[in-house]
Parts: structure tokens; C-alpha cells; sequence
């Protein structure tokens, strides 16, 4: 499914605590009505979706990764990972369909 990535810094007075990061994503989720995911290490994401409501965590491991990524001739490629972005950033992920 198509779709679009973009990045938010969470805002640095939030970075030491993981609850107003979450807090923050959640707001941010509900307000535009888009998925998003509050990556809080180069390992572990936290998942929002639409409404504001906390779906899940993920953790990354060596076979398998949960970020944004495609696919071209059997290839994987993983997205994102290029732009300096690190933890506490939110990836929203809005629909296109």
C-alpha cells in the first residue's frame, strides 16, 4: 500500500520522559488523524494510531526490522534510516487510500 513517511522532532523539553514523549505522540496522532510511531531507540518504537490510542511496541532485532521499508526485485529496503533521524523522533504515516 502507498503510502507517505515524514519525521517530527519531539520537542526537547519532553525528551526526558518517555511518558510526555508518548503523550506527545499521542496528541500529535489524534490531531492529524495519522498513524504514527515514536521511535525511542534505533530499537524500539511505540505505535499510535488515528484516535491517539497506543496500539503497541515493537522491538527491533537482527532478523527482522519494523520500520518503514520496500521492496524492489526482491530487495529490501529500508527507509529513512539516511537522514540523521535517531530516538525521539515521530514518523507519522499518513493514509493515501
Amino acid at each position: 500500500m502507498p503510502a507517505v513517511y515524514s519525521t517530527k522532532r519531539i520537542p526537547s523539553e519532553l525528551q526526558a520522559s518517555r511518558e510526555a514523549m508518548e503523550e506527545f505522540a499521542s496528541a500529535f496522532a489524534k490531531e492529524r488523524k495519522w498513524r504514527v510511531w515514536l521511535v525511542l531507540s534505533k530499537r524500539t518504537r511505540v505505535w499510535f494510531n488515528e484516535k491517539g490510542a497506543r496500539t503497541g511496541v515493537t522491538e527491533d532485532t537482527f532478523e527482522e526490522s519494523f520500520g518503514p521499508y520496500m521492496r524492489i526485485g526482491g530487495k529490501k529496503f529500508v527507509l529513512g534510516l539516511l537522514n540523521g533521524d535517531g530516538p525521539t523522533s515521530l514518523h507519522p504515516q499518513p493514509d493515501l487510500l
